[in-house]
Protein backbone atom coordinates (compact mmCIF):
# COMPACT_ATOMS: atom_id res chain seq x y z
CA UNK A 1 0.00 0.00 0.00
CA UNK A 2 1.15 3.50 -0.81
CA UNK A 3 0.84 5.84 2.16
CA UNK A 4 -0.48 9.23 1.07
CA UNK A 5 -1.02 12.68 2.52
CA UNK A 6 -3.62 15.21 1.38
CA UNK A 7 -2.74 18.82 2.13
CA UNK A 8 -5.78 21.05 1.71
CA UNK A 9 -9.29 19.78 2.37
CA UNK A 10 -11.52 22.25 0.55
CA UNK A 11 -13.59 21.05 -2.42
CA UNK A 12 -10.77 19.39 -4.37
CA UNK A 13 -9.12 17.94 -1.27
CA UNK A 14 -12.40 16.47 -0.04
CA UNK A 15 -12.97 14.71 -3.36
CA UNK A 16 -9.39 13.41 -3.38
CA UNK A 17 -9.92 11.96 0.08
CA UNK A 18 -13.18 10.30 -1.03
CA UNK A 19 -11.43 8.62 -3.97
CA UNK A 20 -8.29 7.65 -2.03
CA UNK A 21 -10.28 6.03 0.78
CA UNK A 22 -11.62 3.51 -1.74
CA UNK A 23 -8.40 3.16 -3.76
CA UNK A 24 -7.12 -0.44 -3.42
CA UNK A 25 -3.46 0.60 -3.34
CA UNK A 26 -3.58 3.75 -1.19
CA UNK A 27 -4.01 4.48 2.48
CA UNK A 28 -4.31 8.00 3.88
CA UNK A 29 -1.85 8.66 6.72
CA UNK A 30 -2.13 12.46 6.94
CA UNK A 31 -4.61 15.21 6.13
CA UNK A 32 -4.33 18.91 6.83
CA UNK A 33 -6.00 22.25 6.23
CA UNK A 34 -5.33 25.73 7.54
CA UNK A 35 -7.06 24.97 10.86
CA UNK A 36 -6.06 21.41 11.75
CA UNK A 37 -4.13 18.31 10.79
CA UNK A 38 -4.45 14.59 11.43
CA UNK A 39 -1.83 11.85 11.21
CA UNK A 40 1.92 11.93 10.57
CA UNK A 41 3.21 13.63 7.43
CA UNK A 42 6.57 11.88 7.78
CA UNK A 43 4.90 8.52 7.06
CA UNK A 44 3.68 9.55 3.60
CA UNK A 45 5.20 8.13 0.40
CA UNK A 46 3.23 10.59 -1.74
CA UNK A 47 1.73 13.99 -1.05
CA UNK A 48 -1.27 15.50 -2.78
CA UNK A 49 -1.29 19.29 -2.55
CA UNK A 50 -4.82 20.68 -2.94
CA UNK A 51 -4.05 24.17 -1.71
CA UNK A 52 -5.26 27.55 -2.97
CA UNK A 53 -3.21 28.93 -5.84
CA UNK A 54 0.08 30.39 -4.67
CA UNK A 55 0.23 28.33 -1.46
CA UNK A 56 2.03 25.18 -2.63
CA UNK A 57 5.46 26.80 -2.85
CA UNK A 58 5.02 28.13 0.70
CA UNK A 59 4.18 24.66 2.00
CA UNK A 60 7.15 23.13 0.18
CA UNK A 61 9.55 25.80 1.44
CA UNK A 62 8.46 25.09 5.04
CA UNK A 63 8.70 21.30 4.72
CA UNK A 64 11.83 20.70 2.64
CA UNK A 65 13.27 18.04 4.94
CA UNK A 66 10.03 16.03 4.96
CA UNK A 67 9.60 16.20 1.18
CA UNK A 68 12.97 14.75 0.24
CA UNK A 69 12.53 11.44 -1.59
CA UNK A 70 8.74 11.67 -1.59
CA UNK A 71 6.53 12.02 -4.64
CA UNK A 72 4.41 15.15 -4.89
CA UNK A 73 1.27 15.80 -6.93
CA UNK A 74 0.32 19.48 -6.90
CA UNK A 75 -3.07 20.73 -8.09
CA UNK A 76 -2.21 24.43 -7.73
CA UNK A 77 -0.69 26.71 -10.35
CA UNK A 78 2.64 27.24 -8.59
CA UNK A 79 4.76 24.77 -10.57
CA UNK A 80 2.95 24.13 -13.85
CA UNK A 81 5.68 25.77 -15.92
CA UNK A 82 8.49 24.00 -14.00
CA UNK A 83 7.49 20.49 -12.95
CA UNK A 84 6.42 17.58 -15.14
CA UNK A 85 3.04 18.56 -16.57
CA UNK A 86 0.41 16.08 -15.41
CA UNK A 87 -1.88 15.80 -18.42
CA UNK A 88 -1.79 12.00 -18.83
CA UNK A 89 -3.22 11.88 -22.35
CA UNK A 90 -0.21 13.88 -23.58
CA UNK A 91 2.60 13.10 -21.15
CA UNK A 92 2.49 9.54 -19.79
CA UNK A 93 6.19 8.60 -20.23
CA UNK A 94 7.40 11.63 -18.26
CA UNK A 95 4.73 11.21 -15.58
CA UNK A 96 5.71 7.58 -14.95
CA UNK A 97 9.25 8.52 -13.93
CA UNK A 98 8.56 11.86 -12.23
CA UNK A 99 8.96 12.72 -8.56
CA UNK A 100 7.03 15.97 -8.87
CA UNK A 101 3.87 16.45 -10.92
CA UNK A 102 1.98 19.67 -11.56
CA UNK A 103 -1.61 18.86 -12.48
CA UNK A 104 -3.13 21.11 -15.17
CA UNK A 105 -5.69 23.73 -14.28
CA UNK A 106 -9.32 22.87 -14.92
CA UNK A 107 -9.71 25.39 -17.74
CA UNK A 108 -6.37 24.31 -19.22
CA UNK A 109 -7.39 20.65 -19.16
CA UNK A 110 -10.59 21.41 -21.05
CA UNK A 111 -8.84 23.61 -23.62
CA UNK A 112 -5.79 21.40 -24.20
CA UNK A 113 -7.82 18.21 -24.58
CA UNK A 114 -10.01 20.17 -26.98
CA UNK A 115 -6.97 21.12 -29.05
CA UNK A 116 -5.63 17.54 -28.87
CA UNK A 117 -4.65 16.31 -32.34
CA UNK A 118 -4.07 19.86 -33.59
CA UNK A 119 -1.23 20.64 -31.19
CA UNK A 120 1.89 21.23 -33.26
CA UNK A 121 -0.18 22.59 -36.15
CA UNK A 122 -1.28 25.87 -34.60
CA UNK A 123 1.72 28.16 -35.12
CA UNK A 124 0.01 30.21 -37.86
CA UNK A 125 -3.45 30.30 -36.31
CA UNK A 126 -5.27 32.65 -33.94
CA UNK A 127 -7.29 31.11 -31.11
CA UNK A 128 -10.19 32.66 -29.21
CA UNK A 129 -11.50 30.85 -26.13
CA UNK A 130 -14.67 31.54 -24.16
CA UNK A 131 -14.86 29.17 -21.21
CA UNK A 132 -17.70 29.06 -18.70
CA UNK A 133 -17.47 27.45 -15.27
CA UNK A 134 -19.73 26.90 -12.32
CA UNK A 135 -19.00 28.38 -8.91
CA UNK A 136 -16.36 25.83 -7.89
CA UNK A 137 -14.36 26.17 -11.10
CA UNK A 138 -13.73 29.86 -10.71
CA UNK A 139 -12.39 29.50 -7.19
CA UNK A 140 -14.41 32.49 -6.01
CA UNK A 141 -17.02 33.04 -3.35
CA UNK A 142 -20.63 32.65 -4.38
CA UNK A 143 -22.24 35.90 -5.46
CA UNK A 144 -25.83 36.86 -6.16
CA UNK A 145 -28.21 34.23 -7.45
CA UNK A 146 -28.84 34.33 -11.21
CA UNK A 147 -25.51 36.03 -11.87
CA UNK A 148 -23.31 35.35 -14.92
CA UNK A 149 -20.10 37.32 -15.33
CA UNK A 150 -16.64 37.49 -16.88
CA UNK A 151 -13.36 37.76 -14.97
CA UNK A 152 -9.60 37.81 -15.68
CA UNK A 153 -10.23 38.20 -19.41
CA UNK A 154 -7.66 38.74 -22.16
CA UNK A 155 -4.17 37.76 -21.03
CA UNK A 156 -4.27 37.71 -17.22
CA UNK A 157 -5.84 34.38 -16.19
CA UNK A 158 -3.38 32.08 -14.39
CA UNK A 159 -4.17 29.11 -16.67
CA UNK A 160 -3.21 30.94 -19.86
CA UNK A 161 0.60 30.47 -19.58
CA UNK A 162 0.27 26.69 -19.40
CA UNK A 163 -2.19 26.66 -22.31
CA UNK A 164 0.33 28.59 -24.40
CA UNK A 165 3.22 26.38 -23.28
CA UNK A 166 1.55 23.08 -24.17
CA UNK A 167 -0.32 24.23 -27.29
CA UNK A 168 2.81 25.79 -28.75
CA UNK A 169 1.10 29.02 -29.77
CA UNK A 170 0.89 32.43 -28.11
CA UNK A 171 -1.81 34.02 -30.27
CA UNK A 172 -4.61 33.25 -27.82
CA UNK A 173 -7.36 35.40 -26.33
CA UNK A 174 -8.98 33.82 -23.28
CA UNK A 175 -12.29 34.93 -21.78
CA UNK A 176 -13.27 32.98 -18.64
CA UNK A 177 -16.84 33.35 -17.39
CA UNK A 178 -18.70 32.12 -14.34
CA UNK A 179 -22.32 31.11 -13.91
CA UNK A 180 -23.62 31.29 -10.36
CA UNK A 181 -26.58 29.01 -11.14
CA UNK A 182 -24.47 25.84 -11.11
CA UNK A 183 -21.76 24.47 -8.85
CA UNK A 184 -19.70 22.26 -11.16
CA UNK A 185 -18.63 21.90 -14.77
CA UNK A 186 -16.65 23.77 -17.40
CA UNK A 187 -17.60 24.28 -21.04
CA UNK A 188 -14.90 25.73 -23.31
CA UNK A 189 -15.74 27.10 -26.75
CA UNK A 190 -12.51 27.24 -28.75
CA UNK A 191 -12.40 29.07 -32.09
CA UNK A 192 -9.35 28.41 -34.27
CA UNK A 193 -8.97 30.89 -37.12
CA UNK A 194 -6.78 30.32 -40.16
CA UNK A 195 -6.71 26.52 -40.06
CA UNK A 196 -7.10 24.67 -43.34
CA UNK A 197 -10.44 22.88 -43.38
CA UNK A 198 -10.33 19.11 -43.00
CA UNK A 199 -13.50 17.33 -44.06
CA UNK A 200 -13.14 14.44 -41.61
CA UNK A 201 -12.11 16.44 -38.56
CA UNK A 202 -14.32 14.42 -36.20
CA UNK A 203 -12.69 11.20 -37.38
CA UNK A 204 -9.26 12.75 -36.75
CA UNK A 205 -10.31 13.39 -33.16
CA UNK A 206 -11.80 9.92 -32.74
CA UNK A 207 -8.59 8.27 -33.94
CA UNK A 208 -6.46 10.47 -31.70
CA UNK A 209 -8.50 9.66 -28.59
CA UNK A 210 -9.60 6.14 -29.49
CA UNK A 211 -7.59 4.54 -26.67
CA UNK A 212 -8.24 7.28 -24.11
CA UNK A 213 -10.95 6.19 -21.65
CA UNK A 214 -11.47 9.69 -20.25
CA UNK A 215 -12.15 11.46 -23.57
CA UNK A 216 -15.37 11.07 -25.57
CA UNK A 217 -15.83 12.58 -29.03
CA UNK A 218 -19.54 13.26 -29.44
CA UNK A 219 -21.63 14.20 -32.48
CA UNK A 220 -24.30 16.07 -30.52
CA UNK A 221 -24.50 19.32 -28.60
CA UNK A 222 -22.44 19.46 -25.43
CA UNK A 223 -24.15 19.60 -22.04
CA UNK A 224 -22.66 19.51 -18.55
CA UNK A 225 -25.30 17.03 -17.38
CA UNK A 226 -23.34 14.37 -19.28
CA UNK A 227 -20.03 14.99 -17.51
CA UNK A 228 -20.75 16.26 -13.99
CA UNK A 229 -19.80 13.55 -11.52
CA UNK A 230 -17.62 11.75 -14.08
CA UNK A 231 -13.95 11.64 -15.11
CA UNK A 232 -14.84 12.33 -18.75
CA UNK A 233 -14.08 15.19 -21.07
CA UNK A 234 -16.63 15.42 -23.89
CA UNK A 235 -15.54 17.09 -27.13
CA UNK A 236 -17.55 18.19 -30.16
CA UNK A 237 -15.93 19.65 -33.30
CA UNK A 238 -17.42 21.45 -36.30
CA UNK A 239 -16.58 23.96 -39.05
CA UNK A 240 -18.87 27.04 -38.81
CA UNK A 241 -17.17 28.34 -41.97
CA UNK A 242 -14.26 27.52 -44.28
CA UNK A 243 -11.58 29.10 -42.12
CA UNK A 244 -12.74 28.61 -38.54
CA UNK A 245 -12.84 25.41 -36.51
CA UNK A 246 -15.09 25.38 -33.44
CA UNK A 247 -14.24 22.95 -30.66
CA UNK A 248 -16.52 22.62 -27.65
CA UNK A 249 -15.04 20.78 -24.69
CA UNK A 250 -16.72 20.02 -21.36
CA UNK A 251 -15.61 18.39 -18.12
CA UNK A 252 -16.23 18.33 -14.39
CA UNK A 253 -13.67 20.75 -12.99
CA UNK A 254 -13.47 18.85 -9.69
CA UNK A 255 -12.82 15.47 -11.36
CA UNK A 256 -11.22 15.39 -14.81
CA UNK A 257 -10.19 18.99 -14.19
CA UNK A 258 -9.07 18.16 -10.65
CA UNK A 259 -9.16 15.09 -8.39
CA UNK A 260 -9.57 12.21 -10.86
CA UNK A 261 -6.76 13.60 -13.01
CA UNK A 262 -4.54 13.72 -9.91
CA UNK A 263 -5.39 10.06 -9.29
CA UNK A 264 -4.46 9.17 -12.88
CA UNK A 265 -1.08 10.75 -12.22
CA UNK A 266 -0.72 8.92 -8.90
CA UNK A 267 -1.42 5.59 -10.56
CA UNK A 268 1.09 6.24 -13.34
CA UNK A 269 3.80 7.36 -10.91
CA UNK A 270 3.50 4.16 -8.88
CA UNK A 271 3.08 1.72 -11.77
CA UNK A 272 -0.60 0.92 -11.24
CA UNK A 273 -3.36 0.76 -13.81
CA UNK A 274 -3.96 4.41 -14.69
CA UNK A 275 -7.68 4.24 -13.95
CA UNK A 276 -7.55 2.24 -10.73
CA UNK A 277 -9.94 3.72 -8.20
CA UNK A 278 -11.80 5.68 -10.88
CA UNK A 279 -14.12 2.96 -12.14
CA UNK A 280 -17.29 4.59 -10.76
CA UNK A 281 -16.45 7.79 -12.66
CA UNK A 282 -15.97 6.03 -16.02
CA UNK A 283 -19.17 4.04 -16.39
CA UNK A 284 -20.55 5.39 -19.65
CA UNK A 285 -17.72 5.08 -22.16
CA UNK A 286 -19.39 4.25 -25.52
Amino acid sequence: MIQVAVIGTRTLGKILIQILRKHPKATIVYTANSQESSGNLANADCMFLALPHGQSHIFIAKNQSLLKGRKIIDSGDDFRLKWVYGLPEFNRPAIKTAMQIACPGCYATSVLLGLGPLIGKLSTTAIDIAATSGISGAGLKKRAKDNFFSYKTGQIHEHLPEIKMISGTTDIIFAPLRCDNTNFGIVSSIFIHGLKKERNIANLYRRFYDCEPCVRIVNHDIQTADIIGTAYCDIHVQWPNQNTLLIISALDNTLKGGASQAIQNFNLMFGFNEFMGLEKYLKNRP
